[in-house]
């Protein structure tokens, strides 16, 4: 099972579409599934979703378009999978960023294991970029008396 993680499933084929959103929710995942690439990303910053899950080709926005948008390290990051997909397209994608690259018809564990590990890092990215966000935020004296314990508080209060 996940631990609480949302994916975007982006893919214009449905059933391909609906099959993904129902391997992902049966392993515990929060899925939000969408038709189109521009749709996905108009809902990125209100669904802040761990991993995206793209199909490479798709009509208008495509997977690798999708990585374009994706890139730097406020975003999710992306596992691109295709039906159509060669040896340079899968290594052009990963050093454009893209975490993981499948081709269909792909392993479901070997998926589910793709995707843990990119949720798992990205939450990881997440918390270190808060801490960092934190710590500059800090005083002089919040940076030596660290904590949120009442002794520490009322410490800090008296100094």
């Amino acid at each position: 099972m996940s631990a609480n993680f949302a994916a975007f499933v982006v893919d214009d084929d449905k059933e391909m579409r609906n099959s993904l959103t129902h391997l992902l929710s049966k392993a515990g995942w929060d899925v939000n599934a969408f038709k189109d690439a521009d749709t996905a990303l108009r809902k990125l910053d209100g669904l802040h979703p761990d991993v995206v899950l793209s199909d490479v080709r798709m009509p208008g926005t495509s997977g690798l378009d999708l990585l374009d948008e994706l890139k730097g390290p406020d975003h999710p990051p992306l596992i691109l999978i295709s039906a159509h997909g060669d040896i340079p397209m899968a290594v052009q994608a990963i050093q454009n960023g893209a975490y993981s690259f499948m081709e269909k018809p792909f392993d479901p564990m070997r998926l589910l294991t793709a995707m843990r590990h990119a949720a798992e890092a990205h939450q990881l990215a997440e918390r270190a970029r808060r801490m960092r966000a934190d710590l500059l935020s800090l005083s002089g004296l919040d940076r030596v008396l660290l904590g949120h314990d009442q002794r520490i508080a009322a410490l800090r209060d008296q100094v």
